[in-house]
């Protein structure tokens, strides 16, 4: 199978980025193609142009930014999509500036041209994960709604091939762990994901 793993962290040192290599090396283990786009590392402009906002019906057809359409293009070429960041309030500002300059009409999703429903595009994704950090515990996410994982378990599912299996692996309340629970949360991400 061919992934692609999606991280946005502002910290190069954070236990984000372990989680990340962890991704990847459980997938490569299992002889998985990866493909690793890291929005910040990137340095992927985030924000949609004038242009690209004003023309957002057709403008995946032939984008103007290369680096948009080498995106699109991995993720059209994806079986699997992994989202690696850290939870604030939601998906980081930089992580959603990708969603919405990516998941494009015409890639991800087709709008009937009376109705305006939306047609699921990505019927190629047949797996989607997300492997995440956050500083509130479990209970308290639940509490407030928990909009990252409506947002990708709900909204992107959705667009996925309608059998797409989710996985969902969270290390909550991680402001306040230790060495040994970060390290059980890393070695049951490539646990996880060599068993993908």
């Amino acid at each position: 199978m061919r992934w692609l793993v999606v991280c946005s962290t502002p910290q190069p040192d954070s236990i984000v980025h372990e989680a990340l290599h962890h991704v990847v090396t459980g997938l490569q283990t299992a002889d998985h193609h990866v493909d690793v786009i890291h929005i910040e590392q990137d340095e992927f402009e985030v924000c949609m142009s004038a242009d690209e906002h004003r023309n957002y019906a057709t403008v995946a057809e032939q984008h103007p930014d290369p680096m948009v359409a080498a995106h699109i293009e991995f993720l059209l070429n994806a079986d699997g999509l992994v989202f690696v960041f850290p939870t604030q309030w939601s998906v980081p500002a930089a992580l959603k500036g990708w969603c919405e300059r990516i998941l494009l009409p015409g890639v991800a999703f087709v709008l009937h041209p009376t109705s305006q429903l939306i047609k699921p595009n990505l019927r190629n994704i047949r797996h989607l994960a997300v492997v995440t950090t956050n500083p509130k515990r479990a209970h308290h996410r639940l509490g407030v709604g928990d909009p990252a994982r409506r947002l990708i378990m709900r909204s992107i599912r959705a667009i996925c091939h309608r059998r797409c299996r989710t996985k969902w692996l969270s290390l909550y309340d991680c402001d306040q762990t230790d060495a040994v629970r970060s390290r059980a949360f890393l070695d049951n991400i490539t646990a996880t994901f060599e068993a993908l």
